[in-house]
């Protein structure tokens, strides 16, 4: 038979692991010893403890020396958002740098100080070759020499192939351009002149440099039809500005304008840009398009003077769809 006191004593155990409602038994609460409290603290302050510097309750645990000590203990990530925040502007900053340090390279370095990346690209035809300043020389001279000769393309391919050490799939890529057979295809990221030679004009009336650049065109290709330059030197005839009038331009004129005559324009006209860097070349000018050394990269650009109101034989020197205009550095 259950008695009363046993009733009490199985209501005492029930109610010491779950309270019970209404029930006055209450389970007795452990006695808070130091190991539990310090249990409950956070890592900074369980620190602090532990060095015997436990603020009081009342005392702010974030002040300046506490903030100061975790961020010393590399404990401040568990300060609050304050760290990632301020870090922020740095990271949207590095992440900009990354992304614009290459563009921004490509725009201010000539692209020869890239490894890998040849001085010159040709492209015909969706084909594309790259070749250095000496292979780009060699084949500019073997293709003037060609079309002085009169030679056929395969006999060009063939020449090239064996000069420049290239696959005649290649070098049927670049003949086709240095031939004049594709215009504006073959382009250089070199030119211009660093080193000094005298701006003094000569007794054709150009300076040093264009004087050179004149004996060495008429070598490639022969005997041309020459221009923009007069013993003494020229006063007019050009546009304000323009290079003729301090002796540093010529122009070599295939007239009249015709496909016969614009192959043989744009023959001259790439090797030039070829042999830019060893002729100190500044622009090639030639069939509505320009070609700079200062602007190299962008290859051969659009040009595309006012010609309104002008006669259609004055917008075609304008334009310079009947003569190729090179200009050296002064």
């Amino acid at each position: 038979m259950t008695t009363h006191a046993d009733t009490a004593n199985v209501t005492r155990g029930v109610c010491e692991a779950v309270p019970c409602p209404g029930s006055d038994i209450r389970m007795p609460k452990p006695p808070v010893t130091h190991s539990s409290q310090h249990r409950q603290l956070s890592p900074a302050r369980e620190l602090q403890t532990s060095r015997g510097t436990l603020p009081s309750p009342s005392e702010n645990s974030f002040a300046p020396s506490g903030l100061d000590e975790a961020r010393r203990l590399g404990l401040v990530e568990d300060l609050g958002e304050t760290s990632a925040t301020g870090r922020l502007p740095w990271v949207i900053a590095a992440g900009v740098a990354v992304i614009l340090l290459p563009a921004l390279l490509v725009l201010i370095c000539p692209l020869r100080w890239f490894p890998g990346v040849g001085d010159c690209a040709v492209s015909v035809n969706d084909r594309a070759v790259e070749l250095d300043t000496a292979e780009a020389e060699t084949a500019a001279s073997v293709a003037a020499r060609s079309v002085r000769l009169k030679r056929r393309l395969p006999t060009v391919v063939t020449a090239i192939a064996r000069a420049v050490d290239i696959s005649e799939t290649d070098a049927r890529v670049v003949a086709t351009a240095l031939t004049g057979r594709a215009s504006h295809a073959f382009t250089c990221v070199h030119g211009g002149g660093d080193d000094e030679m005298s701006e003094k004009l000569g007794p054709a009336g150009l300076t040093a440099r264009a004087d050179r650049a004149r004996r060495d065109l008429e070598r490639a290709f022969g005997p041309q039809k020459l221009g923009g330059f007069a013993p003494g030197g020229v006063t007019s005839g050009h546009m304000p500005g323009s290079a003729h009038y301090e002796g540093r331009a010529v122009d070599a004129f295939f007239r009249p304008v015709n496909e016969r005559n614009r192959t043989k324009g744009w023959a001259v006209a790439q090797y030039l840009v070829a042999h830019a860097d060893r002729l100190a070349v500044e622009t090639v000018i030639y069939d509505g398009r320009i070609w700079t050394a200062r602007r190299a990269g962008a290859g051969w650009r659009s040009y595309r003077p006012d010609t309104s109101r002008r006669s259609a034989e004055a917008a075609a020197i304008l334009e310079h769809l009947d003569h190729v205009h090179v200009d050296v550095a002064d």
